[in-house]
């Protein structure tokens, strides 16, 4: 954390946001598109995708693609959108490597983070839970101006001290965005700041340039309270009282 608070008010917040087997993955768009419009140096970085539904493991040498695009876009805190449970073992992998031999610190975001926080920062150096468009926004503004009240961010978990339990700071989730129209539109018009990595190799680019499908959104949420399903979860315990479906 000391490393990260050093390093982005001096080099500017340089943001990279990972997606986790997922080309399309609206959360990693989003984000960037908002972090973008603050004036933030952001990366995202679609790491393999699943292939008729097979997921195949993390090799050195895609952490090592990785590894490589870090470096040349000069990162100093790399994110991971993690949208279920499943992703997880796979995502700590990524996050030991970029911990250890980058020495970065790592964010995770998701759906996964935000049912398990306790599981997440005992991995991650901060952990984000809810809606991440404000909250990612306001870290990343915090540390860009080295705001005394960086540990305050809501939505953001920081762990200070390896090791010590009693080093993490827990914060309150902030309140859910009631007007959609006011988050910025997924970013598809530009091949810059984006990159494939896939085989061992990495690809600058758009991995949705071509793409014969485009998916719209007209509304977040659920009107449904599937049992199995995350969104139950959700509005039952994560935002109750709250209008999930907008």
């Amino acid at each position: 954390m000391d490393k990260l608070i050093d390093r982005a008010p001096r080099d500017g917040a340089r943001v990279g946001i990972i997606s986790t087997w997922d080309v399309e993955n609206n959360a990693v768009r989003v984000l960037s598109a908002h972090l973008r419009a603050a004036g933030h140096h952001t990366v995202e970085l679609y790491f393999k995708d699943w292939v008729s539904n097979h997921l195949a493991p993390a090799t050195a040498e895609d952490l090592d693609a990785l590894g490589r695009v870090i470096r040349r876009e000069e990162l100093n805190l790399v994110c991971i959108s993690i949208r279920a449970s499943a992703y997880a073992h796979q995502a700590e992998i990524i996050t030991r490597y970029v911990q250890d031999e980058l020495g970065i610190p790592v964010l995770w975001g998701g759906m996964h983070p935000t049912l398990k926080p306790e599981e997440a920062i005992g991995i991650a150096d901060l952990s984000l839970s809810g809606e991440g468009e404000l909250a990612l926004t306001d870290l990343v503004n915090r540390l860009r101006d080295r705001d005394p009240e960086l540990l305050g961010t809501q939505n953001v978990w920081f762990r200070t001290n390896e090791g010590d339990p009693d080093s993490i700071i827990r914060n309150t989730l902030r309140p859910l965005v009631k007007d959609l129209d006011s988050l910025e539109f997924r970013d598809y018009t530009t091949h810059d700041a984006k990159y494939f990595i896939f085989g061992g190799k990495y690809i600058q680019g758009d991995p949705m340039h071509g793409d014969p499908v485009f998916q719209m959104m007209g509304s977040r949420g659920c009107i449904y309270k599937c049992s199995y399903c995350y969104n139950s979860t959700y509005k039952k315990d994560i935002y109750p009282g709250q209008k999930w479906f907008r």
